[in-house]
């Protein structure tokens, strides 16, 4: 027995516990339309019928099949069965003539006990209560999905009893009293030697199945056969339904509707319910997703200043990425190291200091001049340098872009198909939704980096198809850049210190200290004596009072520090360094301001 008979027989008498089955279409195009909401869950919903003129599905709840209906006001309820007719029978595939509203007999697959074994069979319940069972004539195979034709006088049915293949439809002929006879199995060309199963006649001339051995897109296909002349024709794949996964238990619920059942990736369970809605157009055989953009350029404004941020000997990554201001920094530092081959830069150990090491090894600097010193801390890097021309200030870099902000709409082709989406750029989601279409707005000042020399924005999801779809859209950024640099004083270069992790700290200061100690001692060597004692100034900003006074009285008593007369500044606004030290420090976390100091060495 090969595997798909093998898939069918486990699915087939395993009804009581979990499930997975099929449906058939029509000769109508018909395009997805939206499952109402509730219909769908995380468990297996299959088998949608028109039931009384409402809509019938089953659900799978704790391994029983369970009938539920769904009202025009979009409430799901339990269907109540009389029990006392069923026998405690768990009911599945249920099924009414159509619309032939003056029928009141039920006909359903079920379970029923032999000797050996349980086996799934199909019974007929009738108004009176009375219990027929039908296709039990050789227990050992199954029958299942009945479904009688509007006229009432064909009952087909899904079973291994006979055939050419694992599972076959057959029907029975409603006889001159009533009774069934048969059954038969339809003609080969309708069957195969795969599976056949979820027969559903709108019209006695008309059936739709689903079948696994007929070729076609994916596993289970929906076809259709009419008959013409007392002869059933081939049957047709229902193509704009069909998808490569398996699809099945198609039914018509009304002139313009219609349902199947699937298990095509993008739904709520393994099977889902799909609704569609008959339509006049030819469907298309793409569907995918439009990103529409209300610009075509971005226009991105640099201004560039040299020498405008003091150096910090402090990198607070955020989110585990160097900003702009950091990178500039590192860049500068890195074309130092290069200038100066004997110079030295220390760090403590933190996620974010592998990533500094390549990018200084991208830059040809080698090990020996990268030295990692054993302190770790959490939330920041420690950097310090050997040489105090190491130190020098490095640029700021700002964008302003225009439109500072656009909308972006995105759709779908067809329309009211996709179960899922959303966007993004780069690793970044911008928004997810179901319902399409809909629109983003984008802010191009606080998302657009400078040099940047476009914007990619990735559109993804998938549809009831089960297909994945996408789109991206490509802006190009046009830039111009503005030079505002000033001149540089090299007798003042301030270096901003965090001294919250004094431990940590201070070996950098005292390297940053020394570093001018070792350039005195080189100046007298050379007869270039007369030097002033080299000055620690302290600035005293708007927040970190308490920190300086701290560290003032830290550095007095430290021997490495003995040359040098430590005094404490306040910052003003018009004094010559404010605005760099100013600027420098917004690059920290607003949190930490109490905790840095600008020093200035001279």
């Amino acid at each position: 027995m090969n595997t798909s008979i093998r898939m069918i027989y486990s699915i087939i008498f395993l009804i009581f516990f979990a499930f997975s089955f099929e449906l058939c279409s029509q000769d109508y195009y018909w395009e997805l339309k939206r499952t109402p909401e509730g219909v769908n869950s995380s468990q297996d919903e299959y088998n949608p019928v028109k039931f009384d003129n409402q809509f019938m599905f089953t659900r799978i709840v704790s391994g029983i099949p369970k009938q539920y209906l769904h009202s025009e006001e979009s409430t799901i309820t339990p269907y109540s069965w009389n029990q006392s007719a069923l026998k405690g029978m768990n009911i599945t595939y249920p099924h009414k003539r159509t619309p032939n509203t003056h029928d009141p007999n039920i006909y359903f697959s079920s379970t029923y006990q032999t000797l050996k074994r349980s086996y799934l069979g199909i019974f007929e319940l009738r108004d009176n209560n009375v219990l027929l069972p039908l296709g039990q004539e050789e227990p050992g195979s199954f029958a299942s999905h009945p479904c009688i034709t509007s006229d009432g006088q064909t009952l087909f049915f899904s079973s291994d009893k006979e055939g050419k293949g694992g599972a076959d439809i057959l029907y029975y002929i409603k006889g001159p009293k009533g009774e069934w006879l048969g059954p038969k199995p339809m003609e080969d060309y309708i069957n195969s030697s795969g599976n056949e199963i979820n027969p559903f006649s709108p019209h006695p001339d008309t059936l739709y199945y689903a079948s696994d051995g007929h070729g076609g897109k994916g596993g289970f296909d929906i076809l259709m056969s009419v008959r013409e002349n007392g002869k059933w024709l081939e049957p047709i794949p229902i193509d704009e339904v069909n998808s490569e996964w398996n699809d099945m238990e198609f039914t018509i619920l009304n002139d313009t509707e219609a349902a199947f059942t699937s298990d095509r990736p993008g739904g709520k369970g393994n099977l889902d319910i799909y609704m569609l809605k008959k339509s006049s157009k030819i469907p298309t055989a793409t569907s995918y997703l439009a990103l529409t953009p209300t610009v075509k350029l971005i226009q991105q404004d640099i201004e560039k200043v040299e020498n405008a941020l003091a150096f910090r000997s402090f990198i607070f990554p955020r989110s585990n990425k160097l900003s702009i201001d950091d990178d500039a920094m590192i860049q500068k530092l890195g074309k130092q190291l290069l200038e100066n081959l004997d110079a030295k830069v220390y760090m403590t150990i933190h996620p974010i200091t592998e990533k500094i090491i390549d990018k200084f090894h991208a830059m040809n600097i080698p090990d020996s001049q990268i030295v990692i010193d054993s302190s770790i801390l959490e939330s920041m890097i420690m950097i310090s340098m050997d040489s105090k021309d190491m130190y020098r200030p490095h640029p700021r870099i700002g964008s302003i872009c225009n439109p500072q902000s656009f909308n972006v709409f995105i759709s779908s082709i067809p329309e009211n198909i996709m179960l899922e989406w959303e966007i993004s750029i780069k690793d970044s989601t911008l928004k997810k939704g179901i319902a399409l279409p809909d629109s983003i707005q984008y802010n191009t000042n606080f998302t657009i980096v400078p040099f940047q020399d476009s914007l990619v924005i990735h559109a993804k999801g998938s549809n009831m198809m089960g297909m994945e779809v996408s789109d991206s859209l490509i802006i190009p950024i046009k830039r111009q850049i503005v030079d505002l640099s000033e001149n540089l004083d090299t007798n003042s270069i301030p270096v901003i210190w965090h001294v919250k992790e004094m431990k940590a700290m201070l070996p950098h200061f005292f390297r940053f200290a020394t570093s001018f100690t070792k350039n005195s001692a080189e100046v007298r060597k050379n007869n270039q004596s007369n030097l002033s004692p080299k000055q620690i100034r302290l600035f005293v900003t708007d927040y970190n009072q308490i920190a300086v006074d701290n560290a003032l009285k830290m550095f007095n008593n430290e021997p490495e520090l003995k040359g040098f007369t430590i005094s404490k500044v306040e910052l003003t606004p018009n004094h010559k360094l404010a605005r760099m030290i100013r600027f420098t420090i917004t690059r920290a976390p607003l949190e930490e301001y109490g905790n840095i100091i600008p020093v200035l060495i001279d």
